[in-house]
């Protein structure tokens, strides 16, 4: 099995300078990360390994580290030259063409360790070349086309094995006011209200909290308009969590509502009374 990216690094110089940048980027890295998941899954359910199929395996994480290098040498040299940025472009462009984002959330739970950790640092890298080179409507229109996208992340933030890596992403999302109303219109919130409850899971619950205060906090105009139109809903969960008998709970839920209520000027929230009631009954 890899190594992680850690230990591949060693391995990523002579791959990047052998392989021709169309073919990395739209074919070399998802053929390679798919036969890997494949041997990785056949590992899980027992079934006899070919030796040509533990050398595929045993790649992934110095790919994904190319990648990585190649992804953050574009973000440092985008404001540099004309041709940089246009290089930048094309470099993103050609991810989401070979729909890397969707291929590495699919395959993230058979992933080892350390290769989740280069999957997550590879997602959270294309946000951000898609903001430093001005192309959030580009990431925002492949996410509406791949609805799967974000419904990984949402469901992968109720596994304990990858959750804080969801969780993560999720929250690099929060950056672009565009991807928080798509995550609200998939009803992340409440989704994310219910996982906090999971008292019984504390690092779930925990990552869920972290998770939803970005989501309402990072663009507080798209959240007001949310929680102005979802009021009720919102705030009864909200409640919940207040009442909860779990005391870690209870109070990272009054962080939250002490947060929406320093930070943000909503215009729901200046209704006032339901607000205080709720917060009256918990304390």
């Amino acid at each position: 099995m890899a190594q992680g990216c850690s230990q591949d690094s060693e391995e990523s110089g002579s791959l990047s300078n052998r392989m021709p940048a169309s073919s990395f980027c739209q074919l070399t890295l998802l053929s390679l990360l798919d036969e890997t998941c494949k041997v990785i899954e056949n590992k899980k359910k027992g079934s006899q390994v070919s030796s040509a199929d533990s050398m595929a395996a045993a790649s992934p994480g110095a790919y994904l580290q190319v990648l990585l290098e190649r992804l953050s040498a574009a973000m440092k040299n985008t404001s540099s030259c004309c041709e940089d940025h246009c290089q930048a472009w094309e470099l993103l462009e050609s991810l989401l063409a070979a729909d890397l984002p969707a291929h590495l959330l699919a395959h993230l739970s058979n992933l080892e360790f350390e290769e989740r950790k280069c999957a997550n640092r590879t997602f959270i890298a294309c946000l951000r070349l898609s903001m430093e080179v001005g192309a959030e409507d580009c990431i925002t229109r492949y996410v509406r086309s791949r609805p799967e996208v974000l419904e990984l992340l949402i469901k992968g933030c109720r596994r304990p094995e990858v959750a804080d890596h969801c969780g993560q992403m999720l929250q690099a999302c929060t950056s672009c006011a565009d991807m928080v109303i798509l995550l609200l219109d998939r009803r992340a919130a409440p989704r994310l209200m219910h996982l906090a409850q999971l008292y019984g899971e504390f690092e779930v619950s925990s990552n869920a909290f972290a998770t939803l205060r970005e989501l309402l906090l990072a663009q507080p105009d798209t959240a007001n308009v949310y929680l102005t139109d979802h009021f009720a809903e919102f705030f009864q969960l909200l409640h919940e969590l207040l009442s909860d008998g779990d005391y870690t709970i209870k109070r990272q839920a009054l962080k939250l509502l002490a947060d929406i209520l320093a930070t943000l000027s909503f215009a729901c929230v200046s209704r006032g009374t339901p607000v205080m009631k709720l917060s009256s009954k918990s304390t």
